[in-house]
This record gives structure tokens, C-alpha cells and sequence, in this order.
């Protein structure tokens, strides 16, 4: 334990906690959802944050620094999550059946959507030591480029339908689906850059 001075206990801990619960979180919605897994944004960027806390308790309890890559794979699975409460929050919310209660309160999305999310972010920005600076944003921005561009194609193709409305490139006019993009995406540079500013600046 040793190993361990060096190193914060609390984003230990809060990492551990976000393992354990990503991993009750997939069980209960293999148990309550017949819905597929991976087209989902939300199950990809849990997935994505469960590897990233498991290479931070790994490296940590070896008594050694997060590697770069390791680091951006953390940020961008934060600011995927942070994107995926605020769209369960303003966007899907109003429009879900049950409302903010449903989507942000109940089962596996709870965990998934509200309490994962949370936690993710205060560890990286108040706990979590790393060295990302502006120059990794792109690099931080190509999980979710690479999601949002392969279900485009997807729901062009009409191979998929959504799963998300402002995928649904059909049941829009083309420069609402411009729009969408601009703006999430968008956004998702502007988190990017944020949460590491916070980071920088706490």
C-alpha cells in the first residue's frame, strides 16, 4: 500500500466505485432491456469510462503514472458522459415516457445516466492529476466522432433508425440533422476544452 502515497485516495476510491457500479448498472439492463447495446451512445460511453477507471485503479495500485493515452481515453469518456446527462436532461427527458424521473432516476439508468456521470466528472476535475492540455482535444473528440459518424451513415443507409430523434435523419428536415451535428458536436469540442481548462485551473 505503499505505492499508494503518491497517488490520491479519493480518485482511487470514486474509480473503484464507478467500476463496481457500470458493472451492476450492464447487468440490470441485460436484465430489464431487450434493446441492442452498442448503437446506443450512453451504454458505448459507460463501457468507454468502466475501461478508463479500471486502467486508473490498475496503474495507480502499481505505484505508477497514467499514461498519455490513458489520460485522453479518460477525458473523452468523461465529456461522453457529460454530453450523455445533458442530453438525457434536455433532450430526451421531455420527450421520454415517465419523463426526467425515468430517464435520469430509475434502474440501470440511474447509473448510466445521472450517478456515473457525476462522479466521473468530479474525480477527473477535482481528484485526478494528468497532463492534457489543448492539443489533445482532437485527439479526446474521435470517439465521438467516430460513433456519431458511423450511425449517421447507418440511418442514411437505413440500416439502423435513430436510436436518438436527432439521428432519425428521415423523420427531419435536412437542416435540422445539420444542425443537430453542428450543435452536439460542437458542444463536445466546447466540453472537451473546458473540462480540461477546469482541470488546469481547479
Amino acid at each position: 500500500m505503499n505505492k499508494l502515497k503518491n497517488f490520491n485516495k479519493y480518485a482511487l476510491g470514486i474509480n473503484i466505485v464507478i467500476i463496481l457500479l457500470e458493472i451492476i448498472g450492464i447487468i440490470i439492463r441485460a436484465i430489464q432491456s431487450t434493446r441492442t447495446w452498442f448503437d446506443y451512445y450512453t451504454v458505448d460511453s459507460n463501457l468507454l469510462v468502466m475501461f478508463a477507471a479500471m486502467a486508473y485503479v490498475y496503474y495507480t495500485v502499481k505505484g505508477k503514472e497514467l499514461p498519455h493515452w490513458a489520460e485522453i481515453i479518460k477525458l473523452s469518456a468523461v465529456v461522453a458522459l457529460v454530453i450523455t446527462f445533458l442530453v438525457c436532461i434536455f433532450v430526451l427527458a421531455p420527450i421520454y415516457p415517465g419523463g426526467f424521473v425515468a430517464i435520469m432516476l430509475t434502474g440501470h439508468m440511474f447509473l448510466m445516466h445521472t450517478l456515473c456521470p457525476l462522479l466521473a466528472f468530479i474525480s477527473f476535475i477535482i481528484f485526478e492529476r494528468n497532463k492534457l492540455s489543448n492539443k489533445d482535444i482532437p485527439k479526446a473528440m474521435i470517439y465521438t466522432l467516430v460513433y456519431a459518424a458511423i450511425m449517421l451513415i447507418l440511418n442514411i443507409a437505413k440500416v439502423e433508425e435513430g436510436p436518438y430523434p436527432f439521428l432519425m435523419v428521415y423523420r427531419q428536415p435536412i437542416w435540422a440533422s445539420i444542425l443537430w451535428c453542428i450543435g452536439i458536436l460542437g458542444g463536445a469540442v466546447a466540453l472537451t476544452w473546458g473540462t480540461i481548462k477546469l482541470r488546469r485551473h481547479k
